[in-house]
């Protein structure tokens, strides 16, 4: 013996029948930078140089009673690499275009 359908999932049914439209993404507002993803691989030893100088820089800020001490990452010192590359090759840029 079949049971007939219960009141609420006819209600239910009746709402997803309706359909609604789907969302869309919005683009960042304003000045906010997009963030793009990037995969990076790297050779284990240069890994491994990347954790010991993570760990020796929490050391030093432990050491110190520095706040935050133990918030480096492995990506962040990444990140330090990157804008320290940025900012030498902007110098240079300037270097070369005052002469």
């Amino acid at each position: 013996m079949k049971l007939p359908p219960r009141k609420e999932a006819a209600a239910l049914q009746a709402i997803i029948d309706q359909g609604a439209p789907t969302p869309r993404e919005t683009p960042p507002a304003g000045d906010a930078p997009a963030i793009a993803s990037y995969t990076l691989r790297l050779y284990a030893a240069k890994l491994q140089q990347l954790t010991a100088a993570r760990d020796a820089r929490r050391s030093r800020h432990r050491a110190n009673s520095l706040p935050n001490a133990s918030a480096i990452s492995v990506h962040s010192l990444i990140l330090e690499g990157i804008e320290l590359l940025l900012k030498q090759e902007a110098r240079l840029a300037a270097k070369e275009s005052g002469k």
